[in-house]
Order: structure tokens, then sequence, then C-alpha cells
């Protein structure tokens, strides 16, 4: 069912007591609706911040409605990562959490809270070296790893991944921790594996953040390739 009404969707934001970004034009794309295998519907798609202000903790809020325009369903997530960059895109998946719901008519996502930051977001030093993506009997494999650049180790890494079909739809979300310590000049591979990858999947976004104030770092959208990965 193709669903528009959350396309293109600007928000237009007040200052407030939580620092929403203000008077900020903020786009949601990419975005579809799925329902996984346990019953749990998803809204997954990119925000992109089409201004020159940074942010952190931003805050999206979903919503289902019926053909009778009648809220099914409401949930919340912060995008990923959760620094906010000037004219860059981040990834959301809003997983609603109650099973099993009635088929949504139309949906609507939106920004609701964050915090503007008034100078730019410090550098993370981080370099991305040598990722690929590759399906193996169904299952993507990212090669590749994140090489600090910088003067001090991090230890709180996280990766975000998107995965898109042909029509540059996210379909998939993932994010999780990299574990360890990234002393300055080192590298730690990014360990995206995903099992049961759709066919559909065609191209993957990795995005790799130390903490939640930082700049982050993202792969251009990497073709998967329907090979095996170098060793």
């Amino acid at each position: 069912m193709q669903m528009n009404f959350a396309r293109r969707l600007f928000a237009l934001i007040l200052l407030t007591a939580f620092a929403v970004f203000g008077a900020a034009a903020k786009c949601i794309e990419n975005d579809s609706v799925y329902v996984d295998a346990d019953g749990y519907t998803h809204i997954v798609g990119n925000m992109t911040n089409e201004t020159d202000i940074s942010a952190t903790s931003v805050t999206l809020v979903g919503r289902l409605f019926d053909a009778g325009d009648n809220l099914i369903a409401e949930t919340t997530a912060e995008v990923c990562p959760r620094s906010v960059q000037p004219h860059s895109q981040n990834v959301f998946d809003l997983r609603f959490p109650s099973p099993n719901l009635p088929a949504a008519a139309r949906y609507e996502v939106r920004p609701i809270a964050g915090e503007t930051v008034p100078d730019t977001l410090p550098s993370g030093n981080l370099v991305l070296v040598g990722m690929a993506a590759y399906r193996v009997t169904g299952t993507l494999q990212v090669s590749g790893s994140v090489r600090n650049d910088g003067a001090i180790a991090y230890e709180q890494l996280r990766y975000c991944s998107a995965a898109y079909d042909a029509a540059g739809k996210v379909i998939k979300f993932q994010a999780s921790p990299i574990s360890g310590v990234l002393a300055p000049g080192a590298l730690v591979r990014v360990p995206v594996v995903w099992p049961d990858l759709p066919d559909t999947a065609k191209e993957v976004i990795v995005w790799v953040s130390v903490g939640p104030s930082a700049q982050w770092i993202a792969t251009p959208r990497m073709a998967i390739q329907n090979s095996n990965p170098p060793h």
C-alpha cells in the first residue's frame, strides 16, 4: 500500500523549554512501514536536516491512523545517530510497542523534541576504512573498520545502518554499540551482520558516531554485492 502522507513533512517548531529545532525545516524522506516477524509494526526512514543548525537527541513521534482518520497507535524514538548535523541525513526506526496492530490507512512522522547546539559539533576524528556490503546466503555482511585519527581513546562508539530498496526507501534498520576501546591510531571492525535481509534490499548506509554530541561519519550508499567478502 502506497502511503505518501509522511513524505516531505516539514516541521516548523518554536524554541520551547525543551529546545526543539527552532524554526527549522526538517524533512521525513525514504520512509516506509512494515510488520516484522514478531508482529510489530515499524515506520522506518530518513530525517533530513535542511538547515545550518546542529542538534542532539532529536526525538520523532510516529502515528498510525485507520481509514476514518482515527488514531490506532503512537510511539516515539530518537534518530540515529543521536547528533544531527547541518544539511545531513539521519535514520530512524519507530517500532510500535504493541504487536498485531490493525492495518493502517496512513501514517505520519514528525520531530517533537531535541536540543539545538549553538556551535559546530566537535569532530570525533574518525575515518571509515575499506567499507563494502555483501550478501552471503541471505545474510548481509559489511566489511571495513573505523580508525581513530584523534588524540584520545573512545569507548562510546556506535553504528547505525539502513538498508534501501531499488526505489530508495528504507526497508530495514539496525543499530548497536561497537564494543571495546578505540585507541588513537587504532582500528576496530564495524560489526554489521544482518541475518535474513530481504531480497528487495539493494543498498546500505552505515553511520558511526562517538557519544551523543559529536560529529558522525557515514558511508555513501553502498551497493550490496552478491559475493563473499574478502578475507
